[in-house]
């Protein structure tokens, strides 16, 4: 065991500075959905929205709490495309950066919609939903607003689905020789193992549920991923 992974790194990664350039933001988005691409991070978020949705997976309107560059967004929305779905993507981030690379980066899908706001205040900027789901974006949250996450995504229909890393070391010197490798951002390259180092453990997911008094799946994917599904009641 690697006792300075037992516990989750403090944060913050360097990428959630409040002063940090705008096109140095826009390139670490731009390097995430390569890595996520070549790690298989989308495969994941399918099956939990699979999961929760059930047979009714053709018409859905579906949340991505901070959506960062809007790669996952258009992910699902070739896949919807591919199978013939119909859905309403809607991708919320609070960083402008973001918001403006997400916007450009989805512009050829008619149905992905990018709204700026606080993730906490998404019952006002979107008052119904059928899924909400949090797609590597859970990490960079305190362990606090993990908590206060799960208790905001209980508001969609349907349920939600988190999609995040697992602490483990295999994970964190791999990405770390990954970025070594193919980044060329300084940020990227301390980000990407910072994100594992602030990911989680069955043990802390299961200390949530407890916490949060939630009803929730726990199933492990690869590339050490956790992928918790809830299904609304």
């Amino acid at each position: 065991m690697i006792n300075w992974l037992s516990n989750r790194h403090p944060g913050p990664e360097l990428m959630d500075a409040p002063d940090v350039s705008h096109d140095l933001f826009k390139g670490v988005l731009k390097e995430l959905a390569v890595i996520n691409t070549l790690l298989g991070g989308y495969t994941p978020t399918i099956a939990g929205i699979k999961k929760v949705a059930g047979s009714n997976i053709q018409n859905l309107t579906i949340v991505d709490i901070g959506c960062g560059g809007g790669d996952t967004l258009v992910r699902l929305a070739e896949y919807a495309q591919k199978k013939g779905y119909n859905w309403k993507l809607i991708g919320i981030d609070l960083h402008p950066a973001a918001v403006e690379y997400a916007k450009d980066w989805c512009r050829h899908h008619a149905n992905i919609q990018i709204i700026q706001g606080n993730m906490f205040d998404l019952p006002n900027l979107v008052p119904e939903c059928d899924i909400v789901i949090n797609a590597l974006f859970m990490h960079h949250l305190t362990n606090e607003e993990a908590k206060a996450s799960i208790k905001l995504m209980q508001y969609a229909r349907m349920g939600w689905v988190v999609n995040d890393l697992h602490r483990h070391f295999l994970a964190y010197y791999s990405i770390w020789g990954l970025t070594s490798v193919l980044s060329r951002s300084p940020l990227v390259k301390y980000d990407a193992r910072i994100s594992v180092w602030r990911g989680w453990k069955k043990t802390d997911w299961q200390q949530l549920q407890m916490e949060t008094q939630s009803e929730f799946e726990i199933s492990w994917h690869w590339a050490f991923r956790w992928v918790i599904t809830c299904k609304a009641k």
